[in-house]
């Protein structure tokens, strides 16, 4: 079986997703070609999570670089050359969000359904259900239509509330947001985030790794400072100025693996706010890409908690996950799917969004309380483990299954129903087959 992984731009987390798919497929004997950009604006697209597929035998490369956007805008005439060239049985497109209209494309007139069998994997854009939209009333979403009538086949509520249900513009949608899941669960199936490469061999992630030798000497230097780490390219979304800042006023040691960015717009002044952490010392970032999954986890289990000050973000995260990975509770906003998690699975404590001073509070009560008990998130993260995982993917390509469980915030001990209901899918199959 041949089976095409779409994905135009592997930016952060995206990679981590066609490596994870890919090898899941490869292990199901599928031969697996993977469509990304390999330069943006002449920029050649660093994508090391990606090398060592290319000395796996059954996977091939395509590049679409040359193509509207780099892929990322291809019309349906694009799309279904690109099929007929690959002649894949099931094609994944592993950023649905940015294809709507593609995927609109083949209700219009003279277009056809394309020739195999399409998955979605949808990452955002059903984080409308954390904004009251479901809740907008018919006049207004109306309103917004006629304002800007030619966006219709890019309107994400009308695609997931009513072309997919009516039409199944794709064979599997399968989304990150568990609790859109739970509301949708005839149209719309899970994909646990896939947080880390090392998804598929559980005990490789919970090796310890190697710390820059620097990185040592700055905590020991710093040994009577609680450390607040944050991983990733510096962002306003993120909340890099917030770490920021409740590392001066509470006295952390901040540490940071990731890119720096001064230029775009933050709360407060990150400049002068490094500048305070340097003159105590208690400043550590390395300016640049980190790609190692093993430093970031191991940094998260010397902290005491792990702040996330996400700002109007409603979808799922990473590096929530890791840091629950890693045994450590996380403080989020109040708002979206990581709220919703928090509340309702109790991985840590929530803060009124946008409120600093709630957000300090919270973060000195998140310091009192400690690391979390690891049998508690061991079974919470049962729900994103290697079985999970690869039931969703396979599932997708149209291998087997019914695909992944759905988290249930009333199940008291995650694994063992998890086990029962596998048992139970198994004995369907036998019965059916």
């Amino acid at each position: 079986m041949r089976v095409l992984i779409y994905s135009p731009s592997v930016d952060g987390h995206r990679q981590i997703y066609c490596r994870v798919m890919a090898e899941v497929l490869l292990r199901a004997g599928c031969d697996v070609t993977i469509a990304f950009a390999s330069r943006t604006r002449g920029v050649r697209v660093p994508a090391p999570h990606l090398q060592p597929l290319r000395e796996r035998e059954g996977v091939r490369f395509v590049d679409t670089c040359d193509m509207p956007a780099g892929g990322l805008d291809v019309d349906h005439a694009g799309f279904s050359t690109l099929l007929e060239q690959v002649r894949p049985d099931a094609t994944i497109l592993a950023e649905a969000d940015n294809h709507l209209s593609l995927l609109v494309s083949q209700l219009l007139p003279g277009r056809h359904r394309f020739s195999c069998r399409v998955a979605g994997v949808f990452l955002r854009n059903t984080n409308y259900v954390h904004m009251g939209r479901l809740r907008e009333p018919l006049r207004d979403r109306l309103g917004r239509y006629r304002r800007g009538w030619f966006r219709w086949n890019k309107d994400s509520y009308l695609f997931h509330e009513r072309l997919q249900p009516r039409f199944r513009l794709v064979d599997v949608a399968l989304c990150l947001d568990e609790a859109f899941v739970a509301a949708h669960p005839r149209t719309h199936a899970w994909l646990p985030d896939i947080y880390t490469p090392h998804i598929l061999d559980e005990d490789a992630a919970r090796t310890e790794a190697a710390l820059h030798p620097e990185l040592i000497e700055f905590l020991s230097a710093n040994q009577d400072r609680r450390p607040l780490v944050y991983f990733g390219q510096a962002q306003p979304r993120r909340g890099y100025d917030w770490l920021l800042r409740l590392a001066v006023e509470e006295d952390y040691a901040f540490i940071h693996l990731g890119t720096i960015d001064d230029a775009v717009p933050y709360d407060h002044d990150v400049v002068s706010l490094r500048q305070a952490l340097v003159a105590r010392r208690a400043i550590f970032e390395t300016g640049s890409y980190e790609q190692s999954f093993d430093v970031a986890t191991a940094l998260f289990r010397a902290a005491s908690f792990v702040a996330l000050p996400y700002r109007k973000h409603y979808g799922s995260s990473g590096m929530m996950l890791q840091a629950l990975d890693a045994g450590t509770r996380v403080v989020v906003p109040d708002e979206g799917l990581m709220g919703w998690r928090v509340t309702n699975f109790g991985l840590g404590r929530t803060y009124v969004p946008g409120s600093w001073a709630d957000f300090k509070h919270v973060c000195r009560a998140g310091v009192a309380t400690g690391r979390a008990q690891q049998g508690s998130l061991v079974d919470y993260l049962a729900w994103f483990g290697r079985e999970q995982v690869t039931d969703a993917i396979e599932h997708a390509a149209g291998l087997r299954g019914e695909g992944a469980h759905v988290p249930d915030p009333a199940a008291q001990a995650v694994t063992r129903t998890l086990a029962w209901r596998r048992e139970a899918s198994g004995r369907r199959e036998t019965a059916t087959g």
